[in-house]
């Protein structure tokens, strides 16, 4: 793998694959949800000044949340510091959407028209983010027999990686584990990349015959949570104990909010059956028109 892309010549300075494709996946997160929001009828100034407070609040959350989960002690300064696998999605996520809602309430924007433009550059992001961890060797996947499903799709790091050092240390004497090479492992991050990709194309579907506001997020956020609990969460080197039977405490977890899902899109459509909720239309928040009606939802 390749946690460091290259070296600037003549300065020595190395720029690291995942800070660098991290980057990238804000930027192009950002292009996709402002040429959505046009398309929508949005404001793009708001919608630009929205997607940059819900990335802060996300990422300050998200690694905050990940730092409390840490044995060491919390440290202020630490929190702008942001490694490769030191943030925590669920925490990242849900900071990101009360950003977003605050901000849209004070900014009479339709939240749900908003969240239909920033889902499938979620997606986007996901895509880029997991294949910057998979180079730079985070949240790399449990160790994989030759007997086990998956083996053929497994990879090896190099030494010196994470995945290496770790597997030095509770893999030790095992055939697996050479001077060169980790043991075989799950590709977390790529199938988690697989599974961004699938739900892109489903939010891009989706977007063409969309009945209500808020559908497109749904679904996203839906395929999302599925992803991780059936395909990332289980794979994972760290992955925790069985808590009921086979379902895991992240599969529990998951199912819960599926349901609060699932009963929030009920909700939503069975409103969008009594009124209009095509937001995407325009409506007093579209540049050119008088803002003389309270924005629905």
């Amino acid at each position: 793998m390749h946690p460091t892309l290259f070296t600037v010549p003549g300065a020595g300075w190395e720029v690291q694959a995942y800070g660098a494709l991290m980057g990238l996946a804000l930027l192009l997160g950002w292009y996709v949800t402002l040429r959505l929001a046009r398309a929508d009828l949005l404001p793009t100034d708001r919608v630009g000044t929205l997607y940059v407070v819900s990335i802060v609040a996300g990422i300050l959350g998200g690694r905050a949340h990940w730092m409390l989960q840490q044995p060491t002690p919390f440290e202020w300064s630490r929190l702008v510091a942001l490694p490769a696998g030191g943030l925590s999605v669920v925490g990242g996520i849900f900071c990101a959407l009360v950003a977003s809602a605050i901000y849209c309430a004070r900014a009479r924007l339709p939240w749900f028209a908003v969240m239909d433009c920033g889902a499938p550059a979620f997606s986007v992001g996901v895509i880029i983010e997991r294949i910057g961890a998979f180079l730079a060797g985070a949240d790399f996947g449990a160790y994989v027999g030759p007997r086990d499903v998956g083996y053929d799709l497994a990879v090896r790091y190099p030494a010196g990686t994470p995945v290496y050092r770790f597997h030095r240390v509770t893999l030790d004497g095992m055939d697996a584990v050479s001077d060169v090479a980790s043991a075989p492992v799950h590709p977390t991050q790529l199938y988690a990349a697989g599974m961004a990709v699938i739900t892109l194309l489903v939010a891009l579907w989706l977007r063409r015959r969309r009945r209500f506001s808020g559908q497109v997020f749904f679904a996203v956020f839906g395929l999302y949570v599925i992803a991780r609990m059936i395909v990332e969460e289980p794979l994972r080197y760290d992955a925790v104990p069985d808590l009921l039977g086979p379902l895991r405490t992240s599969m529990v977890s998951a199912l819960g909010l599926c349901l609060i899902l699932a009963i929030a899109y009920q909700l939503r459509d069975s409103r969008a059956r009594r009124e209009d909720l095509q937001q995407w239309r325009g409506g007093p928040w579209t540049p050119g028109r008088e803002a003389s009606q309270e924005p629905a939802g």
